[in-house]
């Protein structure tokens, strides 16, 4: 795989495929499922695509969209991209403990974490409901004191979301591929990882509006090649109420990992050698949707060009502006009105003129030290 030069598919009829996977061995590219690839089809023709469908590495098939796509739209959503595992992703903190702080055999601290955090499911199974617990420690419940207004609101609108668990799965782990672990890195570092999201409440928000999309496409006799990619537009009827909840649904995913690692944390400092936390840690989700603005902030782009070739000016590894001169190749490509126009000074603006010259002066200060920024096979 060439990080820096993935490889595009350009799809009849729709918008282009870029996949950072391997190069083509075979009529599709390595490690992609043809089911994976036309899924990726299918949703390259949805006609509210931006620019182009993204493939990661790791993709494969999934309801609907790709599992390890990333999809931009413009003016609609597809709640079955983002799923019923809204805002499920992954925390990790380092310690100061290191390999030789840890008991010969880890069954203790593993029991130890089993009983401070409920795992398993649906439904009571794996929640501060379950059998042997006697419902949610002070911590969760203030936990949920600071979200519970909002949650009440959309529960408010549409009652059905409100059947199910909230703070009885809140600071729980659920079933399937979550997991909490306790492991090492290359220099025996001890950290703690844990994978999990939005527990029952995100699953109930997914499927009711994964839903409440095919029936729009049925209402307006829209025809998709999979239903899952059902869409809702914005300025439609559930379009903000889901905006609305899965954002809600996002932040108590990532309250529920905050809420675990506390725990385990916990656990380890009762049981282990005194440690720290170090300011190494993650806390981001891989199952979510967020509104992003595309809209060019000359002014900025253009300090943020000249301040980068003041840098390939001065003593940075070459490795450094080589990967900066790739970033300048794919920002020209998706951003055409930085490339200099022979005769359009008269229509760009002062911003844009002061970008596109930051980017010239960029290269001109690499060429000058024998080098191109343009690498060649």
């Amino acid at each position: 795989m060439d990080e820096h030069n993935p490889y595009y598919v350009h799809i009849r009829g729709g918008k282009p495929i870029k996949l950072w996977t391997n190069k083509l061995t075979s009529p599709h590219p390595a490690h992609v499922e043809p089911e994976a690839l036309q899924q990726l089809e299918n949703v390259s023709r949805l006609p509210f695509i931006f620019k182009h469908v993204a493939a990661m590495p790791d993709c494969h098939w999934g309801m609907g969209a790709t599992i390890g796509s990333v999809i931009a739209t413009k003016g609609a959503i597809i709640p079955a991209a983002v799923g019923v595992d809204i805002g499920c992703g992954m925390m990790a903190v380092q310690t100061t403990l290191k390999a030789k702080d840890l008991p010969y055999t880890l069954a203790g601290l593993r029991s130890d974490l089993e009983r401070a955090i409920p795992v398993g499911g649906p439904g009571v199974t794996g929640s501060w409901s379950e059998a042997g617990r006697y419902g949610p420690p002070a911590s969760v419940s203030n936990r949920w004191r600071t979200l519970s207004d909002r949650w009440k609101v959309i529960a408010e609108k549409y009652p059905v979301l409100e059947k199910g668990a909230t703070v009885e799965q809140l600071g729980t782990l659920g079933t399937g591929n979550h997991f909490i672990e306790v492991c090492l890195d290359e220099d025996q570092s001890v950290w703690v990882m844990l994978h999990s999201g939005s527990r029952g409440l995100g699953g109930r928000v997914g499927k009711f509006f994964i839903d409440k999309a095919k029936g729009e496409m049925k209402k307006w006799y829209i025809h998709l090649e999979d239903t899952n990619l059902s869409y809702l537009t914005e300025g439609s009827e559930y379009f903000n109420d889901y905006v609305q909840a899965v954002d809600f649904a996002q932040e108590f995913a990532a309250e529920n990992r905050q809420a675990m690692m506390e725990r385990a944390l916990g656990v380890m400092h009762k049981i282990l050698p005194p440690f720290q936390r170090t300011k190494m840690a993650v806390n981001c989700h891989h199952n979510y949707v967020a509104r992003e603005n595309f809209e060019q902030d000359w002014e900025t782009l253009a300090s943020f060009l000249d301040l980068w070739a003041i840098v390939a000016l001065s003593s940075v590894e070459w490795e450094n502006r080589i990967a900066f001169s790739h970033a300048v190749m794919a920002l020209e490509e998706e951003c055409p009105e930085l490339k200099p126009k022979k005769r359009s000074r008269s229509k760009t603006t002062k911003k844009q003129r002061k970008a596109s010259n930051a980017v010239k002066t960029l290269k001109s200060s690499m060429k000058r030290r024998g080098r191109t920024s343009r690498s060649k096979k």
